[in-house]
């Protein structure tokens, strides 16, 4: 079943091509509406087509642990494209996938809702009729107020000392609702919002923040820090043009729903810039739309390609930094594991694995952080590990111990393995 050519009227019978590309629908962003799990043994997917739905352009998709034992997780997703802004069929029926001929050839030609669903991933592959096309295995968890389109997000987990959820928290900032050029208000949400939803709930519903980003904005990108704040950066204040961008960093504390303004870096990044925690607990800050950011009177050196460095505050509390002497190399699921300080380490206030990857298009899927339940007896830590897949996926993870004073660790890089107790 072809699913990647465009179903609206006149697409040309052999796909995009720079020739019909400006004369037919933006080829490019034809969306998939058919989610597929791939299997890297066999290097093969497997379509859902029975488990259809009309997500944002660049998704928020999440695994979630949903119950005690490891069968019990689903595929948390956010954002929905609204039925207003997709042609309908003979019975008024919105078309997945498809946008309003009147503005199909926009960049982005949808609007978008902030509903919240859990996806039976399970279900929907073991379903007889998975071939054929329905819209099933999804359960409505909540609406947030804005879609976050284009919009950071973070993941903050931790677990207890059986290593099991404590909680499962996902904290977007700012985005959009979506829109084109050809909508009076192309945006009508809040882009300085920020919002909670708790996963760990037994019915988790969005908490609006009291704090607000620094200026209103899309396309800002964020990284969670050893001591579980989160650092966010850049952004676009309009999104269509003139550009006007938020150049300052600001961090987040989750513990006091707190936000503070740090330094302007003169560069605003967007989309296609990236930020990425490294293993000494400097952040990398690289890459931007040149083009875009140009002409801009108050910051002249936007469109200079550029990649910076940034120390967070922990670097300059004072003190000594703890050190992990020694630590595994891989951990298993629900087993603990020790971690040996060097001599006079101090009181150590969290220990967390935060997952490698960098961020595009302001995804944050795999750079979970993951606190940990842990004992400590003078320079030796007793941790446990996160009992099921769905709380932390296998994969390597940075292991850091963060000081009572906040001060972290240089990480150790550990993987996470093995089979989860059932």
């Amino acid at each position: 079943m072809k699913r990647y050519t465009s179903l609206l009227p006149g697409n040309p019978p052999g796909g995009c091509t720079a020739e019909t590309r400006n004369t037919h629908v933006n080829c490019s962003l034809v969306t998939q509406v058919v989610p597929e799990i791939y299997d890297p043994e066999t290097d093969s997917t497997i379509a859902l087509e029975n488990a259809r739905k009309h997500h944002n352009t660049f998704p928020r998709v999440y695994p979630v642990q949903t119950g005690k034992n490891a069968k019990d997780w689903k595929v948390a997703l956010i954002g929905e494209a609204s039925p207003n802004s997709l042609e309908k069929d003979a019975n008024g029926k919105p078309i997945l996938g498809r946008p309003l001929l009147s503005v199909a050839r926009q960049y982005d030609p949808y609007t978008y809702t902030g509903k919240t669903y859990l996806l039976d991933v399970k279900a929907a592959k073991a379903d007889s009729r998975r071939n054929t096309p329905a819209e099933n295995y999804y359960q409505l968890v909540d609406q947030a107020k804005n879609a976050h389109n284009f919009g950071a997000g973070a993941q903050l987990w931790e677990t207890d000392d059986k290593g099991h959820g404590v909680s499962q928290k996902i904290v977007l900032f700012g985005g959009d609702c979506g829109g084109t050029d050809a909508d009076p208000v192309p945006e009508t949400c809040a882009r300085d919002l920020i919002e909670t939803i708790d996963f760990q709930d037994s019915s988790p519903k969005y908490k609006q923040s009291n704090a607000k980003l620094y200026l209103p904005v899309q396309q800002n990108n964020t990284t969670v820090l050893p001591d579980g704040k989160v650092l966010i950066s850049g952004g676009v204040v309009s999104g269509r043009g003139p550009w006007v961008n938020s150049c300052h960093l600001q961090l987040y504390d989750p513990q006091t729903d707190t936000i503070e303004t740090l330094v302007d870096r003169k560069i605003a990044g967007h989309d296609h810039s990236t930020i990425a925690l490294l293993p000494d607990g400097t952040v990398a800050l690289l890459g931007g739309n040149a083009t875009d950011l140009h002409g801009d009177e108050q910051h002249t050196d936007l469109g200079i390609a550029v990649a910076q460095l940034y120390m967070p505050p922990y670097f300059f509390k004072g003190g000594t930094r703890p050190e992990i002497k020694d630590a595994p190399e891989e951990i298993s699921y629900h087993r603990r594991f020790n971690i040996q300080l060097s001599e006079g380490a101090g009181s150590i206030k969290s220990v967390a694995l935060i997952a490698f990857g960098p961020i595009t298009h302001n995804w944050d899927w795999g750079k979970r952080y993951v606190k940990l339940w842990f004992e400590q007896q003078k320079d030796k830590l007793l941790v446990q590990a996160p009992a099921f897949p769905g709380l932390a996926v296998p994969m390597h993870y940075m292991l850091f111990v963060v000081d009572d004073k906040g001060i972290p660790s240089v990480a150790k890089l550990i993987q996470l393995k093995g089979t989860p107790a059932s």
